[in-house]
């Protein structure tokens, strides 16, 4: 299901000056375009998520330092992940529905996120989890206390299980391209990204991929944008997903119209790896092409390359499945990017502290020295000569 508008009401009594200068949390920015019903609930569930910040690339490797490359950090969302975005209206939508009990399953982002305004707005949260879910983000996560329940197998048999518990037990199912309002939370990613160019659509986003729903809430974000007449093109929208894990960049090299499963593969971009997406599968095929967007497949080598530039030359931190879009991004520049003269816009999903334990591995140890001042100089001296 997707949530409709009155949208010729909307272009006859909107303009972008209503939102040049807004204030408050994401959910009041951008209320308009959003199905809330009850706006006093919103200071229930807030935890104070902010538009996040967007700038240029500096210092990214040739070719990509002759062209416009965008940064959208949304790991700066208050538990470090772009699922922020969604999660807050989700909660909000299950108060007025009259909902006590909300339910999802994760790789491990998006279960923190929920858990967290779960407990902000006092409803009980359910979490199932698959088997290759990083320490940090269980931690991240089951420090709400929710009931959280791991099934040590693969993302799909954990959802399979999900949807079964869903069934028995009733509770307000909060999964993404499932619910509808996931969606309308994440759609604000386009509008942040529009008014920070100055009301202008990218020429293209990456957009970090696993089940879809952040590149089908990105595109129908740019689609209202463009029919109320706030910008004057649309963007094209490209899906970047592990190679070792890559269901729907198949799907579309081979050009069909859904998507197949492929065998479960381990990567250390996990937050995007999903065997069978389903129906979010079907659906990101569906946007890149009316978009004329693409799917890109990127190697690990090319995920840990990306980590590497993001903190090393722009210093942001992020986890490798917070950083594929760049590694898409720095693929294409290398192979031929239809879109190197234009502006592209790289989504930053995750922070490097959603991984530690891959993050830790790709990081260097600093100099140990004896506890004497000659020892520290010889060592700077050593490293500054170098």
């Amino acid at each position: 299901m997707d949530v409709e508008y009155d949208y010729d009401r909307m272009q006859e009594e909107l303009s972008t000056a209503d939102f040049d200068f807004r204030r408050g949390s994401i959910l009041e920015q951008w209320l308009e375009f959003l199905p809330v019903e009850r706006p006093e609930l919103i200071a229930r569930v807030t935890l104070g998520e902010l538009p996040t910040p967007m700038f240029q690339a500096r210092q990214l490797p040739p070719p990509a330092d002759q062209a416009q490359i965008w940064l959208k950090n949304d790991a700066q969302l208050p538990t470090c992940s772009l699922k922020d975005r969604s999660m807050p209206l989700v909660i909000l939508k299950a108060i007025e529905l009259g909902r006590t009990a909300v339910g999802i399953v994760s790789s491990g982002n998006a279960s923190a996120s929920l858990a967290a305004y779960a407990a902000r707005a006092g409803l009980h949260a359910v979490v199932f989890l698959g088997e290759h879910v990083s320490a940090s983000k269980l931690y991240k996560t089951m420090i709400y206390k929710p009931l959280g329940i791991q099934v040590m197998a693969g993302y799909t048999v954990a959802e399979t299980f999900f949807q079964q518990a869903r069934e028995e037990f009733g509770f307000f199912d909060c999964n993404g391209l499932i619910n509808p309002y996931r969606i309308e939370g994440k759609k604000t990613f386009a509008y942040e990204t529009a008014r920070d160019l100055g009301w202008r659509s990218p020429d293209a986003v990456f957009v970090p991929t696993g089940y879809g729903n952040g590149i089908v809430a990105a595109w129908k974000g740019f689609q209202e944008l463009y029919r109320l007449g706030f910008i004057h093109s649309l963007p094209a929208m490209v899906a970047v997903q592990p190679a070792v894990c890559a269901p729907i960049a198949r799907a579309y090299e081979r050009g069909l119209s859904h998507v197949e499963p492929v065998p479960m593969a381990q990567s250390i971009a996990e937050a995007v790896c999903i065997d069978d997406p389903q129906i979010g599968g079907q659906r990101v095929l569906e946007v890149v092409r009316d978009s004329g967007g693409m799917v890109v497949a990127v190697e690990e080598e090319e995920i840990t390359q990306a980590v590497r530039i993001l903190a090393e030359r722009e210093g942001l931190a992020m986890e490798p499945g917070g950083a594929i879009g760049l590694a898409g991004v720095l693929k294409l520049m290398r192979q031929g990017n239809p879109w190197a003269d234009g502006i592209q816009v790289a989504s930053l999903t995750g922070i490097g502290l959603n991984d530690l334990q891959r993050g830790s591995a790709m990081v260097g140890l600093p100099v140990q020295v004896e506890p004497t001042y000659d020892s520290a100089r010889q060592a700077l001296e050593q490293t500054l000569a170098d």
